[in-house]
């Protein structure tokens, strides 16, 4: 993957009104612009400023990515320090690609978090955030699970159970006012998380869907 320098990403155009709005085009481009010039603080007490942009669009306008930098924070491939994210307007999905936060004021300092709380209180309807869990350490825990429900030692139940008691990955989701989970063993190593918000469901509750790898791989 080869970032543009940043001085050619476009800047978001900042929405100022998501309601009413019916064009899923239209509604991807007020909620990225949301975040632009959005202030942070970090676990020790740092400002730090979001800056949004359009990195491209394909000509049939069915993928636009993005990419969410740091204001101050050199952006490359090998330095990191941005969450690149591919939407699908058709398919109303929003997919977190990659998320490399490496400086020192960023990694580990309760940003990351704050950007999942974000994107979870501005998130349109009907849209669905997918990333996969990049964690090695949460990675094995979570395929460990479901190796365990695939064998038959554990129940269903147990297995969202944990899931949700182990998981960071899952936790900040549902901190973050996501309610609707679909949660895929995709390959061996790898545990794929589609998440939305119902609003017709109270926040207490959850709606999750777990597919082990077993089930797709006779699709």
């Amino acid at each position: 993957m080869n970032l543009r320098p940043k001085e050619e990403v476009p800047r978001a155009k900042i929405g100022t009104q998501q309601s009413g709005l019916e064009d899923p085009h239209k509604i991807l481009e007020d909620f990225f612009g949301t975040f632009d010039g959005v202030k942070l603080k970090n676990s020790e007490g740092k400002i730090i400023i979001l800056k949004v942009g359009k990195e491209y669009e394909t000509s049939d306008k069915k993928s636009c990515h993005w990419i969410l930098e740091f204001e101050g924070h050199s952006t490359d491939y090998r330095r990191g320090n941005y969450i690149k994210l591919t939407t699908n307007p058709v398919e109303r999905n929003i997919l977190i690609g990659r998320a490399q936060l490496t400086d020192e004021d960023l990694k580990g300092k309760n940003i990351y978090p704050q950007i999942i709380k974000l994107m979870g209180e501005k998130f349109p309807n009907g849209f669905n955030l997918e990333a996969t869990i990049g964690s090695p350490k949460e990675h094995r825990v979570a395929t460990k699970l479901f190796e365990d429900f695939e064998a038959g030692n554990i129940g269903e139940n147990i297995l969202k159970q944990k899931l949700f008691e182990m998981i960071r990955f899952l936790q900040l989701r549902r901190d973050a006012g996501f309610n609707t989970f679909k949660i895929t063993h995709v390959a061996t190593y790898e545990v794929n998380v589609k998440c939305s918000k119902d609003t017709s469901q109270r926040d207490s509750l959850l709606r999750i869907e777990v597919q082990p790898l077993k089930k797709n791989a006779q699709r």
